[in-house]
This record gives C-alpha cells, sequence and structure tokens, in this order.
C-alpha cells in the first residue's frame, strides 16, 4: 500500500538505488509513477507493505517500507530489485552503481566515484569537509538528513593522507 512519505514512520528500512546520471523531470515522473504502482502492490508473506517512495537530488531512487509492521523478505526484495532493473532498461540508466558518490560543490551536486575523492581534493574540487549524500543509510530518518562530511563517512579512508613534517 502506498502512502505519502510523512505518512511513514521515522524508523521505516530504505533502500537506495543511485542512478548513473541525474533525471530529467519527464524521467522523474516515470520513475515516480512506476516505483508508486509497484509499491501500491507490494507484498512479503502474503502481506501488503506499507511503503513510499521518492527521488533525492534528480539521481537517487528510494524505496521505502515499514519493515516492523510486515517483514521484508527475500522474495519481496526481488521483486522491487526487478522494478529498479525495469527502470534501468526503460531510461538506459544504470542504478546498481555501488561506486558513485554525490558530493556538494560551489555549484551543486557532483556525482563521482569514490575513488576520486583523492583526486578531487588534489584538484581544490573538494575538501575532507566537503559533504556528500550518505548512500549507506538504512532509515527514513536518516533520509531526512543524508549530508554528511566526508571525513565523517565510511569513505573517509579514501582521503590523502597528511603528511607529517
Amino acid at each position: 500500500m502506498f502512502v505519502s512519505l510523512d505518512e511513514m514512520p521515522e524508523y521505516s528500512k530504505v533502500w537506495l538505488f543511485p542512478c548513473s546520471r541525474k533525471l530529467t523531470q519527464e524521467e522523474i515522473s516515470e520513475v515516480e509513477k512506476d516505483v508508486q504502482q509497484f509499491v501500491e502492490s507490494w507484498q512479503s508473506h502474503g502481506q501488503k507493505v506499507t511503503g513510499s517512495a521518492c527521488i533525492c537530488e534528480n539521481q537517487i531512487i528510494c524505496l521505502i517500507a515499514d519493515d516492523v509492521s510486515v517483514g521484508i523478505g527475500g522474495c519481496s526484495l526481488d521483486s522491487s530489485t526487478r522494478v529498479i532493473k525495469a527502470i534501468e532498461e526503460k531510461l538506459n540508466i544504470r542504478c546498481f552503481e555501488r561506486s558513485l558518490l554525490l558530493v556538494q560543490v560551489e555549484n551543486g551536486v557532483l556525482a563521482t566515484d569514490f575513488r576520486e575523492i583523492g583526486k578531487l581534493i588534489d584538484q581544490d574540487v573538494i575538501n575532507e569537509d566537503s559533504k556528500i549524500f550518505n548512500l549507506l543509510i538504512l532509515t527514513l530518518q536518516e533520509l531526512r538528513e543524508p549530508w554528511i562530511k566526508i571525513k565523517e563517512s565510511a569513505y573517509s579512508r579514501f582521503l590523502p593522507q597528511k603528511q607529517k613534517g
């Protein structure tokens, strides 16, 4: 059963699917329609899942489910993956880019491979205090404030090591 994001409990489980490029407004409308249709009929163990969805930064598809009321099992996760894979095919994008990182920069949001952090710092595009969209979040509460500093994230290990003088 699809409900608005505001109706979802803060503990709701979140799955993030970062897209390989920003989506156009037309594509966002298509994705929202497809995902809403999926969530409307989403079931786990024969019970309707209460869920929602949103698109963050025009590039991250977010599926949200109340996994306490109805436990989300393997088959129901597989069905969500099939929907995202269908979106990939329809829009000619990739949504399982685990190396994708969104970084706040002066003029917006930069999508990059997380292994490029050191290079971007060397080029003065970002620094260790730059904020990234935390793609490792698990709950709706975390999704409400997804930006964290690189140095406070799991990606901090990709920061260049400071030279000791």
